[in-house]
């Protein structure tokens, strides 16, 4: 699944980023064929990770790139078939 992605370097919030994800993983499936309408994207940020690995503001985990990258994600939920 294509996603957009920015270093941390360059300092953007992690929620704009995650919201760029989602929304770029919406116009991938919509490219695809599916209905927009069935389909909401939504971008948590630093909310749900699955690791240590946060990095908003002053706080800053140390963790690889690898580590990181574990956050950088796209899920699906179904709610209806």
């Amino acid at each position: 699944m294509p996603a957009t992605n920015v270093p941390r370097q360059f300092g953007l919030h992690p929620m704009v980023l995650s919201g760029e994800r989602a929304g770029s993983a919406v116009n991938y499936i919509a490219g695809q064929g599916i209905d927009r309408k069935r389909m909401t994207a939504i971008g948590y940020g630093e909310s749900k990770l699955l690791n240590k690995c946060a990095c908003e503001g002053s706080y800053v985990v140390k963790c690889t790139e690898e580590e990181h990258a574990v956050n950088r994600r796209t899920e699906f939920k179904i709610m209806k078939f």
